[in-house]
């Protein structure tokens, strides 16, 4: 892998996803927005830890306090620019923090052998060797150090100190020039001195002023003909600057002016860093080119743009264009006129407001060539010489205006054709350039909102990918066209809204104040919950509807238990006491006086027993049938849980006393206590909250407050099984689901996190061993805390909380996608009916299996012999198979056991192809590719080639056919059957999609996709994504949309004509139970929509995959 590859691969998923998160709220800063990083918190709790040290050390350096004041600050810094002062790097005493730049923290230091003061930029420690960030380090050293100018900061060293690089610049005692505006426009003192002796930034600041200097203005014309000329000699040696700001510039004592950060530099030869790197920067400051084209159209007159700007906001003390929301602001550089300078200031010379408004030309055709060129007529001006840039003549201005107001325009041109006949000619004309000055305009229009709507797709996807389903719906609803809009949503926005959009939780009220505990009722599918306000509802669970009201009892209600049968219910305040589900009426009082609140209740298996636990008093065993206590423990602590074991021999109890935590199991008479578990939530002074005890009594679930853990326990050792860290706030409730193989978490922050058994057990057999506690999926549920979860019989969870409400949850489904295949083999090949959604298989031993949607796969019973490979008809009448004997014929995929033989090959057929209009078959064996005409079986053509080749794939109108053949992808035209054009590239090809007729994406082993033009040969564009190769390609039905499979595991979808990333589908976690047996050395073989582009089928395929692993994936939306 070359260096360029590595710029743009192998960034991960969570790196690029921070970038993308912290960029947005730089941009709403620059803006002039206020962002609430609060605010960025809560969208993205995945990310909170990392978000916030980013959010304080940029308070740290902005003063931005009041954005911070409700962010806990208990927390120290912790890695802080700050905590560096007096630390030694290298021979380098550092003295102390300057700033921050776009890509590192800027201190103060001494080099030590030389008693010299210099400018040491460093990359914060914990990034990733594949961040963005530091790609953009390392390549503003590599540009600055290649620099030898003398108005550009010098690089005098680079190195590299505990893993963070850095690199140690000149120092210059000065002030940037957005200090100096800033200064201007506050209209300070300007004959205040600085306190050292130096010039203060006020005297520095009234050069630039006309009210206190007379040669203000040349004083501006000199300023930026030396920025122009350091930029000149920055592009003449390849290096364009890209982020050419005030905040970039610094004015020494003497006036001297220096540029400096080049993190967003572009070198000649060099590939973008990551593919939102194009909107890196600050908008304000950002040529027309930078927002719509990206880098391959973003010259060195992006620069002679920004520095007009610049000096526009030197002159005026006013942005080029005014502060507003990001969209808008785009839309205001794409589509508004050039602004000039005597405008805003009329004492502003014409010659100098002509300079700025030539070099900020919309088009970078009309500016200068070259900064050189802006630097000659900035001299000319301060030199009192004529200057070469010229107003627009009015004819230019007519036609601009045109542009902008077509419609007024035309109105205008249609009513001068009735007052003369002879300007139809000219009428005509200019009709014909208003259609496509207003054309031109829109789709200016249309980029600003395809570039937003390419990043907030890729946030969409990373919060999906994370399992913020909530925020993912958020981040797809902003992508909903507004009246007039077009719309821009692809197949990539249906098939994610299919995975994060789920039916919504039943909602049930009724309860005054805290809903405190609920209890399932399977037989009648009931759920009873009670609460603060004494009442216990019966709820119906199938449509949420209130089934009764109990008696209610005589004051608040923590706990409730249903019998087994499912007739009584047991809860109390009191008294402990049972009710009729029947009737509604209390029938029975067990224990008529309780010591305390009654916190924990629950039957025995049998019915004959209630355990319960009395806060800060006691635990006791009650018989139901005497109505009286048969055991019970005095103890001053908290009890949280009481549970039968199956057999009704043990009660497991969880015992809260102070920060102590204990898990316990006793006798059922309470004499004798059998286990403590094991609760590393002690030695961390932590504080578990709840528990839940599977159905067969061999494990336990419980959650703690202290860092959010899920615990699960081994019933009969005590162990500790497995732990986990969450994202959310601290557990509160757990309950496991063995229908639905899950276990739920309702946590603090109203926020329910389901963890799955990805095991490949049968369902029903919950493994602890198959629970993955690495992944999970969350979603926002009340508002508050949630006090207790419970399972119901149709797998889906009971939930209430401190918002008085009672919620049932359909918990989202482990992955978003299924997973099956043949039992107990391997697919190597497979293909799907477009027409019916039927899936057909060859395996290992060429068996042909088949599947509909929903249904099991089954073998087909062996007609003629074992297959090679086999196709599915573009009308999904045929399945043609290809044995390995030679033969070729089709089946009916409703009637597969007769096989209608058609041809026989010399070679056994390595893969096959069928044209759109079913005319033509094209069958690939190791050495050749032959063409037939059907139904008559005439070879048209027969292509031999040197090495096997492979992918065979028709294009969308049946007019050529691509093929695979060593290095190159070969094009033959139809009906003759030439090769007509071979497409050549370094790396070798290993699958190919047609986008349509003349238009082809390959996909290589370097991970590159391609996308050719077949009828001249050339490259259109390059993709870059998959670390390692692109092994299969599929475009949408509108070509807009390219989904590609790679190594090492995962499916990407690109927005074809930026050659952008959408966002990742898929990525492989090896690390995981549920996909270890993915072998690395596997790819993804086969990618195909189902019927109506509502589905994806993926085959993964390796000769070493284990058979009883299922590798056909599917999507569904």
């Amino acid at each position: 892998m070359n260096e360029k590859d590595r710029l743009v691969r192998g960034v991960p998923e969570t790196e690029r996803t921070l970038d993308l998160i912290y960029q947005e709220f730089l941009l709403r800063v620059q803006l002039g927005e206020s962002p609430d990083p609060a605010d960025y918190l809560r969208r993205f709790p995945q990310y909170a830890a990392d978000l916030k040290k980013q959010f304080e050390l940029f308070d740290a350096l902005s003063d931005n306090s009041n954005a911070m004041d409700n962010l806990d600050s208990s927390e120290g810094l912790g890695g802080a620019p700050e905590s560096m002062a007096a630390q030694s790097i290298d021979g380098y005493r550092i003295l102390g923090i300057i700033g921050q730049g776009s890509t590192g923290t800027v201190y103060e230091a001494e080099q030590v052998a030389v008693g010299r003061k210099v400018a040491l930029k460093i990359m914060p420690q914990g990034i990733s060797p594949q961040s963005p960030r530091l790609k953009r380090f390392l390549l503003e050293a590599r540009a600055a150090a290649s620099l030898d100018h003398a108005g550009i900061v010098p690089v005098y060293d680079v190195g590299q100190h505990q893993g963070c690089p850095y690199y140690v610049m000149k120092l210059i005692c000065g002030f940037d020039l957005q200090q100096v505006i800033a200064c201007l426009r506050d209209d300070a003192d300007f004959d205040a001195e600085d306190e050292t002796g130096r010039l203060s930034i006020q005297q520095i600041a009234a050069r630039f002023d006309a009210r206190h200097c007379t040669d203000s203005y040349r004083a501006v014309a000199q300023l930026g003909s030396e920025i122009a000329r350091a930029l000149y000699y920055a592009s003449h040696v390849g290096i364009i600057h890209r982020d050419v700001k005030p905040a970039n510039l610094i004015l020494d004592a003497d006036s001297h002016v220096w540029l400096t950060d080049f993190g967003l530099a572009h070198l000649d030869g060099e590939s973008m860093l990551t593919k939102t790197g194009d909107l890196l920067g600050t908008p304000m400051y950002m040529s027309p080119e930078r927002l719509t084209e990206g880098p391959p159209f973003a010259d060195a007159r992006c620069d002679v743009y920004s520095l007009g700007a610049t000096l526009f906001e030197l002159l005026t003390r006013h942005t080029p264009f005014p502060k507003s929301d990001f969209p808008t602001l785009i839309q205001r550089i794409l589509a508004a006129d050039t602004p000039t300078c005597s405008r805003m200031d009329e004492s502003i010379p014409h010659d100098l407001s002509i300079i700025i408004e030539k070099s900020m030309a919309r088009l970078p055709a009309d500016r200068y060539e070259s900064a050189e060129a802006m630097a000659d007529d900035l001299d000319r001006f301060a030199n009192g010489q004529p200057v070469r840039a010229r107003a627009l003549t009015r004819w230019q201005k007519s036609m601009r205006f045109v542009k902008k107001h077509a419609q007024v325009a035309v109105a205008a041109t249609l009513g001068v054709s009735l007052l003369a006949l002879l300007g139809f000619i000219g009428l005509t004309y200019h009709l014909s350039r208003l259609t496509a000055a207003n054309s031109d305009l829109e789709d200016s229009r249309d980029r600003t909102r395809q570039l937003l709507y390419i990043a907030e797709m890729n946030l969409a996807y990373a919060s999906a990918n994370s399992g913020q389903a909530d925020v993912a719906r958020e981040w797809l609803d902003r992508q909903r066209p507004r009246s007039g809009q077009r719309d821009l949503r692809g197949v990539e926005w249906g098939i994610l809204h299919g995975q994060v959009t789920r039916p919504q939780p039943l909602v049930l009220r009724g309860h005054e104040g805290d809903v405190l505990e609920v209890a399932s009722v399977p037989q009648r599918n009931w759920l009873i919950s009670v609460g603060e306000d004494a009442q216990l509802r019966v709820w119906d669970t199938r449509d949420g509807h209130l089934v009764k009201v109990l008696e209610p009892a005589t004051g608040p209600l923590a706990a409730v238990a249903v019998s087994p049968d499912g007739r009584f219910v047991a809860s109390g305040f009191e008294e402990l006491a049972i009710w009729d589900l029947n009737t509604g009426e209390k029938t029975r009082v067990i224990v008529p006086a309780l010591p305390s609140t009654l916190e924990s209740i629950a039957f025995s298996h049998d019915g004959h027993y209630l355990a319960g636990g009395c806060r800060y008093h006691q635990i006791f065993v009650a018989s139901v049938d005497e109505g009286q206590v048969v055991a019970q423990r005095d103890d001053s602590a908290r009890h949280e849980y009481m549970g039968f074991s199956p057999d009704d021999s043990y009660i497991y109890s969880h015992i809260m006393r102070g920060e102590s935590n204990i898990l316990r199991r006793w006798r059922r008479d309470l004499t004798t206590v059998d286990q403590d578990f094991d609760n590393p939530m002690n030695r961390v002074n932590g504080r578990l909250r709840t528990m839940a005890l599977a159905s067969d009594g061999r494990w336990l679930a419980a959650c703690g407050e202290h860092q959010e853990r899920l615990l699960l326990f081994d019933s009969q050792t005590g162990e500790v099984r497995k732990l986990s860290k969450s994202r959310h706030d601290g557990g509160r409730a757990v309950a496991i689901s063995h229908v639905a193989r899950v276990v739920a978490v309702g946590r603090m922050d109203g926020t329910i996190e389901y963890f799955y058994d990805r095991s490949d057990e049968s369902r029903g057999s919950h493994n602890i061993d198959g629970i993955d506690v690495e992944q999970s999926r969350s979603e926002s549920a009340h508002t508050g805390i949630i006090f207790d979860m419970e399972a119901l019989p149709d797998g889906r969870f009971a939930s209430c909380g401190e918002d008085g409400l009672v919620m049932i949850h359909a918990p989202p489904p482990a992955e978003s996608y299924t997973r099956d295949g043949p039992t107990g083999t391997v697919p190597v090949w497979i293909s799907s009916n477009l027409a019916t959604g039927q899936l057909a298989a060859v395996d290992r031993d060429g068996q042909l299996w088949m599947d509909r949607e929903n249904r099991a796969w089954q073998r087909v019973p062996e007609q003629v012999g074992p297959l090679s490979t086999l196709l599915f008809s573009p009308s999904g009448a045929r399945l043609w198979l290809a044995l390995r004997n030679g033969d070729v014929g089709w089946i009916d995929p409703d009637i597969p056991d007769r096989f209608h033989h058609a041809k026989k090959l010399e070679r056994a057929a390595l893969r096959l192809a069928v044209s759109p209009d079913e005319k033509w078959m094209a069958a690939m064996d190791d050495r050749h590719v032959d063409i037939y005409h059907l139904p008559v079986w005439d070879c048209q053509s027969s292509n031999s080639m040197d090495r096997v080749p492979i992918n065979l794939e028709f294009s969308p109108h049946g007019s050529c056919i691509a093929y695979i053949d060593g290095n190159q992808v070969a094009i033959v035209e139809l009906p003759s059957g030439q090769i007509t054009t071979q497409l050549n590239d370094v790396a070798r090809p290993l699958c190919v999609a047609w986008r349509n007729e003349t238009t082809l994406a390959a996909g290589y082993s370097n991970g590159q996709i391609g996308l050719w033009n077949v009828v001249t040969g050339q490259r259109e564009r390059t993709l870059r994504g998959h670390e390692g190769r692109t092994t299969a390609l599929v475009f949408d039905p509108s070509g807009k949309t390219l989904i590609s499979a790679g190594q090492p595991g995962s499916i990407a979808l690109w927005h074809v004509d930026t050659g952008q990333t959408l966002g990742t589908l898929y990525q492989r976690h090896a690390d995981t139970e549920h996909e270890r047996h993915l072998n690395e050395d596997a790819n993804f073989s086969f990618l195909q929509f189902g019927p109506e582009y509502h589905s994806l089928i993926a085959n993964w395929h390796s000769l070493e995959l284990e058979s009883r692993s299922p590798t056909v994936f599917r999507w569904r939306w």
